[in-house]
């Protein structure tokens, strides 16, 4: 669902042409539109396209992107596709090469743009991509972008989140601006548990706890639980931020 609440998207079964598509539901008006994805065929595959994956809404709510892989099965982008709305124009932007485990591609703050990871496991940046695909920065930080609650940067944009050790057993805090270490945050786990780890609010991260998953400060200090959970219960959970209307 949109962060409005308007809209909501759900990436589909490909068509008859064969291609991803993703199935757009207007709340206000009830209407529906099937949208297919202008994604590139696979060259391993015949009449198959390339797999594409995460939708995931800017924070504005006015673009819907969807992280489009490599051929094979290597954790690689071939690029992502932007879907406008309330027009539904989608259009494919080319980046190839990102390291995209784990949530893939996310949004800046300000929707302008998108970061993900660069390099490879062990050895790794963060870059920055405008919505045409072009680099404009590259910050030289361990770990991947977060990718729930808030997202990777703090709605003011000043600081950014990456899940920064194996394991995903750390969180480290940056400051965007000079890409500067602020802090790093030893984290709860479990081995059956999907990853959870974006901004709650400006001072605090929505990451595991001991008990589930709740509300953590800048010290690491769990202030609440917002789900508990069996450690080893295997469960896939997904937090997204809403607007207050």
């Amino acid at each position: 669902m949109s962060p409005d609440e308007r809209w909501t998207a759900t990436l589909t079964e490909p068509a008859r042409s064969g291609r991803p598509a993703v199935a757009f539901a207007d709340n206000r008006s009830g209407a529906r539109r099937n949208v297919e994805l202008p994604v590139p065929a696979d060259p391993e595959q015949e009449g198959r396209y390339l797999r594409t994956l995460w939708p995931t809404w800017s924070p504005d709510g006015r673009r819907l992107l969807l992280n489009v892989f490599e051929p094979g099965f290597e954790p690689r982008s071939e690029g992502i596709v932007l879907i406008d709305v309330p027009t539904l124009k989608a259009r494919f932007v080319r980046i190839e090469n990102a390291l995209i485990t784990v949530g893939g591609f996310q949004w800046t703050r300000d929707g302008k743009g998108v970061v993900v990871r660069w390099g490879k496991n062990g050895k790794s940046s963060v870059r920055r991509y405008d919505l045409t695909g072009a680099v404009k920065r590259t910050w030289h930080v361990r770990g991947r972008p977060a990718a729930q609650g808030q997202g990777t940067f703090t709605p003011s944009g000043r600081r950014f989140v990456t899940a920064c050790t194996s394991l995903e057993k750390s969180a480290c805090v940056w400051d965007t601006a000079t890409g500067k270490a602020v802090t790093r945050i030893k984290l709860a786990s479990s081995p059956v548990w999907s990853p959870v780890l974006g901004w709650y609010d400006e001072r605090h991260l929505l990451a595991p706890t001991p008990g589930g998953v709740g509300i953590v400060d800048l010290r690491g200090k769990v202030v609440e639980t917002l789900l508990k959970a069996p450690e080893k219960r295997g469960i896939h959970l997904r937090f997204e931020a809403r607007g207050r209307g």
